[in-house]
């Protein structure tokens, strides 16, 4: 069963394009099976597993196959629950720092009837402020999609990368992202215990705070490493009015720029909007997101984004020290019904039973060679990525650098940003070096900084005069004396 959606764009709010979809999710009957299914046991006829239809007798596949039944009826159950009362099916807006991940899920139900007739999950990608542009998302190797292609992840996100992202499959349209992406580095390292400050501005009946991503993955193991979350700014409604008034904000929003458009003349084009109507706009734009949206989001009016409080917070990270214990061998065995080891495969050391398939290659290593100019400030990245969401580790030669020790030894004209990225206050000849990111105990990426001096010329146009006429004197004469020498023969 799919869920058949409709789709249309408002694009009158700010210019920018906002996708609903109004879908006829789930009849009364389906809903009441759904409720049913979540608050009973396994039952042999739900589940389409009856000993006299496929796979009848067939133990591992039966429970293979109730499986992905439950797993259909819990798709259906989430979906429901995020719709509300209206079965809206409403965006999100995520946003992200340039360099870290981002995961997309495609809510679309697929039964297990279906699957073979059914075609793959499509997603598409919009950078584009037109309403009409779609284009189907390119993988790369940074770019990949699950092994049952329902979720996107978008690893060493970059700018360009923002967008509007959807999934479909046939006519069914799934979950709509709009992702922003934050390239401003300046960032604010928060403490634990101030993670949780919310900030009110009464004036527009909203709240400013800050959503925390879940944390990585310790960035080596064995010894002790670190561990990174990210908080991004979010603007919300102090209290969320009823669904049914979303309607009339829309009506109201239409009729107010119908308005205008009637009364406003050349004159008036730059007047500023009245706070009614920016809260209208205000209040919609979060309705239509849930509540929900990054400070950095156009589809916030502009009066609201150069609010001091808005403009000046910035992205926070948090960081943890943590420890973890190597995993020494991955050992996959294929044993009989009485535990007898048919085959092994050593995981770690590469090899790989043909049972598993072929495994997953990484991205290739990133290399680049760099030319800077010495005693200027510049900012060491890496330019590469393992697929993985695990803070960087740099290390020249096989010495790890340790952000406290550089900064110390250097006085401070070396340290190491909370992205992990080295920053050079000053460039010396001595810093041009190999240096090599790691993740995960695995080289990301490689970099060759060379620093290069500057030498300045300073002549004076007078002297450069006086030295060109005597080279022009020196030469002219030289061809006056060549000349004036030479005796003309005639032959007879």
């Amino acid at each position: 069963m799919k869920i058949c959606a409709v789709t249309f764009v408002i694009c009158y709010l700010n210019g920018i394009s906002l996708a609903l979809q109004w879908p006829n999710l789930l009849n009364e009957n389906k809903l009441l099976k759904i409720n049913k299914i979540s608050n009973v046991k396994r039952d042999d006829e739900i589940l389409n597993s009856n000993k006299y239809e496929y796979p009848r007798s067939n133990k591992s596949l039966k429970y293979i196959n109730e499986l992905q039944w439950l797993k259909y009826y819990n798709c259906l159950e989430e979906i429901y629950a995020d719709v509300w009362h209206g079965r809206v099916i409403y965006p999100s807006a995520l946003t992200a720092l340039e360099g870290t991940s981002v995961t997309l899920k495609c809510q679309i139900c697929i039964s297990p009837m279906e699957t073979h007739g059914t075609p793959l999950i499509k997603w598409y990608f919009n950078n584009s402020k037109s309403c009409g542009i779609k284009k189907i998302l390119q993988y790369t190797d940074h770019v990949i999609n699950s092994p049952d292609n329902r979720n996107i992840i978008i690893y060493s996100v970059k700018l360009e990368q923002a967008g509007i992202y959807w999934c479909e499959v046939g006519d069914t349209i799934g979950s709509i992202y709009y992702l922003y992406v934050d390239n401003d580095f300046e960032t604010v390292t928060i403490h634990p215990n101030k993670a949780t400050l919310v900030e009110y501005i009464p004036e527009y009946k909203v709240k400013i705070y800050t959503s925390w991503t879940t944390w990585s993955p310790c960035s080596t193991c064995d010894v002790v490493g670190i561990k990174l979350r990210y908080g991004y700014c979010t603007v919300s409604l102090i209290e969320m009015p009823e669904h049914e008034y979303l309607n009339n904000l829309i009506t109201i929003n239409k009729l107010q720029h119908r308005k205008r458009d009637d009364e406003w003349n050349q004159e008036h084009k730059n007047t500023k909007m009245t706070n009614t109507t920016l809260n209208v706009q205000l209040q919609m734009a979060l309705m239509l997101f849930k509540n929900k949206l990054p400070c950095i989001s156009s589809l916030l009016p502009e009066q609201v984004r150069l609010i001091p409080v808005i403009k000046k917070k910035k992205t926070a990270i948090m960081r943890r020290y943590c420890k973890k214990k190597c995993q020494k061998n991955i050992i996959f065995e294929v044993r009989d019904e009485k535990g007898n080891v048919l085959e092994s495969a050593n995981n770690s050391a590469g090899i790989y039973s043909m049972i598993q398939g072929m495994p997953e290659l990484l991205p290739s290593i990133a290399r680049n060679v760099l030319y800077e100019k010495y005693d200027t400030r510049f900012k060491l990245v890496c330019p590469g990525n393992l697929n993985a969401d695990i803070p960087i580790i740099w290390r020249i030669n096989h010495k790890v650098i340790i952000p406290s020790h550089i900064r110390s030894q250097s006085n401070g004209r070396i340290h190491v940003n909370p992205q992990m990225q080295i920053l050079f206050e000053s460039l010396k000849f001595e810093d041009a070096n190999i240096y090599s990111c790691w993740q995960n105990d695995q080289v990301a990426g490689i970099v060759k900084l060379n620093v290069i001096g500057e030498t300045e010329f300073k002549l004076n146009h007078r002297t450069i005069l006086v030295g060109a006429s005597v080279i022009i004197s020196v030469v002219a004469t030289m061809f006056w004396k060549a000349f004036k020498g030479r005796t003309r023969y005639t032959i007879h």
